[in-house]
C-alpha cells in the first residue's frame, strides 16, 4: 500500500469522525428536549422533587472508589451541582427563580449522564421518552420489554461511538466488544437487518453501519440523514481513487451496497 493510499484511507476516516460527531449532535439535543419534557410534565419542574433519588430507579450498584454507590445518587449529585453553578443561566434562575428547572439543567449535561438520566427514569417516564423519541404510541412501548431494551443499548452503543469519535479514535472500522448491541430476537432482527446466525458471526453487533440503522429508528431523522449522506459521500470520492477497497469498506463499516447507487 503506497503513502498515498494511506493517506486517503486516514483522510476517509477523519471525515467519517466528523460526520459521526454531527449526527449525534443532532441526537442528542433531541434526546435533551424531550428528557427535560419528560421530566417535567411528569416528575416535577421544581429541583427539589425533580432531584430526588425516590423519583428515579436506582441502577445497578457499583464499586467507587472504595465503597459501593448506586448510578441514581451519582447521577443526583450531578444534577444538584448544576443548579449551584455561578455562571448563567443557572445563576439568574437561582437567584431570581429560586429553581433551576430541568430544561435549563439538561443543557449542561454530558451526553453520558443525560444517558443515565434516561435509562434511570422509572418505566412510565422511560417509555414516554421511547414513544417520544421512536415516534411509537406509548402503549406500543409499555407492552413490549424487547424494545426498550433495544433502546437503552443503543443508547450505550451511540456513546461509544461519540467517545471514540470525539477523542480520535478510528470510526471505519470500529468495533466494540463491551458495548455491542445484545441479539434480542425477531425484533433485533427487523431493526438490524441481521438474522441470529449473522449475528452469531460478529454481524449486526457494534460497526458503523449498525450505529445508521439505529438512528433510522427514530422520528427525527436529521441525524440519520446527516451519517447517511457523509458516508455515501466520503466513501464515493474514495473508491475514484481506489475502486479495489469497495467489499472490503463495506463489509468492515457493515453498509450496504446499495449507498453507493446514483439513486440515493
Amino acid at each position: 500500500m503506497s503513502f498515498d493510499h494511506i493517506y486517503q484511507l486516514f483522510n476517509v476516516d477523519q471525515q467519517l469522525r466528523a460526520g459521526t460527531i454531527e449526527a449525534l449532535e443532532y441526537f442528542e439535543a433531541n434526546l435533551r428536549q424531550v428528557v427535560a419534557y419528560t421530566v417535567s410534565k411528569n416528575i416535577s419542574c421544581d429541583q427539589n422533587i425533580y432531584i430526588n433519588r425516590r423519583n428515579y430507579s436506582h441502577g445497578r450498584r457499583f464499586r467507587h472508589p472504595n465503597e459501593y454507590q448506586y448510578p441514581v445518587d451519582k447521577l443526583m449529585h450531578t444534577l444538584r451541582k448544576i443548579t449551584e453553578r455561578n455562571d448563567q443561566p443557572f445563576k439568574h434562575y437561582r437567584n431570581d427563580h429560586g429553581n433551576v428547572p430541568p430544561w435549563i439543567v439538561v443543557k449542561r449535561l454530558s451526553l453520558g449522564n443525560l444517558i443515565w438520566w434516561t435509562k434511570l427514569l422509572k418505566n412510565t417516564e422511560k417509555a414516554e421518552v421511547i414513544s417520544k423519541m421512536c415516534g411509537l404510541p406509548i402503549e406500543i412501548v409499555q407492552n413490549n420489554e424487547e424494545l426498550r431494551e433495544i433502546f437503552g443499548d443503543f443508547l450505550s452503543l451511540l456513546l461509544d461511538y461519540r467517545n471514540t469519535a470525539a477523542h480520535g479514535g478510528r470510526i471505519y472500522n470500529h468495533y466494540s466488544e463491551k458495548h455491542k448491541l445484545p441479539y434480542r430476537g425477531s425484533l433485533y432482527s427487523r431493526y438490524f437487518k441481521v438474522t441470529q446466525e449473522e449475528y452469531s458471526l460478529g454481524k449486526g453487533q457494534s460497526r458503523l453501519g449498525v450505529l445508521l440503522k439505529g438512528l433510522n429508528l427514530f422520528e427525527n431523522k436529521e441525524a440519520y440523514i446527516t451519517l447517511l449522506v457523509n458516508i455515501e459521500l466520503v466513501l464515493k470520492d474514495y473508491l475514484k481513487l481506489y475502486p479495489q477497497d469497495k467489499q472490503y469498506l463495506l463489509q468492515t463499516m457493515e453498509i450496504d451496497e446499495s449507498i453507493l447507487s446514483d439513486n440515493n
